[in-house]
């Protein structure tokens, strides 16, 4: 298969699978071993993630407004909720690597990824509702330090602990939303200082791919969105607990027959 044909494939994957609660992460891993796809791929991963950045830039330009006027506390509150991931990708980088080397964890994370669906759906009908606060800032980024493991979904994870904690599902879907922007965006700038420093170095045919592949995870990304904010609304994101406790057994069965 084209190598470019591979980046579109890819970026349509990240564009569903970033929003959907399946993780995008777990899902390129296991693409990406089934394309042979693995040249500049952390690379490539960065960088259509920041292709699914745009559409939450669109969607949630307002709230972002806000940050500056009304809701200046969310600010403090998104630093404290990035501090997690911030501690987890400096510390930990070589872990990290390693697990987006092999799709091996990857179904047993979806596995848990898809508890962690139902648990959140419940304890959502159990809390009582609460404003966004301190408590919510330091568990939802701890889930999301925890999302950035391939099968752990950024977006279920930390919608689920929002919901469990006592945000309401606005609340818990804005603020997920908006932290990953800071995650993304200081990805980014590590991987692309990595390149130009000579740490990692990728083809420059891979360019092109890379470009594609942003483009493409863009678009698509926006119509997920969309969606994944009515089924939050309607409170149905425990439907996607099906789809990973069923993909993560057939990869656990999968690797066990290898």
């Amino acid at each position: 298969m084209p190598i470019l044909l591979k980046a579109i494939l890819l970026g349509i994957v990240q564009g569903l699978t970033e929003f959907l609660p399946i993780s995008s992460s777990g899902h390129l891993v296991v693409f990406h071993d089934l394309f042979g796809f693995h040249d500049g791929s952390l690379l490539f991963d960065v960088f259509v993630h920041v292709g699914t950045l745009v559409p939450v830039v669109v969607v949630f330009r307002k709230d972002i407004a806000a940050l500056l006027t009304t809701r200046r506390r969310w600010l403090l509150l998104l630093a404290v909720g990035t501090v997690p991931i911030v501690c987890v990708g400096v510390l930990l980088h070589d872990a990290i690597e390693l697990a987006f080397a092999t799709s091996r964890w990857v179904g047993l994370l979806l596995v848990l990824n898809g508890v962690v669906l139902f648990a959140g759906s419940r304890l959502d009908t159990l809390r009582r509702k609460q404003p966004a606060g301190w408590l919510h800032a330091v568990t939802v980024g701890l889930a999301q330090a925890v999302a950035i493991l391939p099968g752990i979904s950024r977006s279920g994870s930390t919608i689920s602990i929002g919901l469990a904690t006592g945000l309401d599902r606005e609340d818990a879907a804005r603020f997920s939303f908006l932290l990953a922007i800071p995650a993304i965006l200081l990805a980014l700038a590590y991987k692309l200082w990595q390149v130009v420093g000579g740490a990692d170095q990728v083809a420059a045919d891979m360019w092109g791919p890379i470009a594609a592949g942003t483009l493409v995870s863009m678009l698509v990304g926006y119509g997920a969105l969309r969606g994944l904010l009515a089924v939050v609304r309607r409170h149905r994101l425990w439907w996607f607990g099906w789809y990973c406790l069923g993909a993560g057994a057939a990869l656990l069965v999968y690797h066990l027959v290898q």
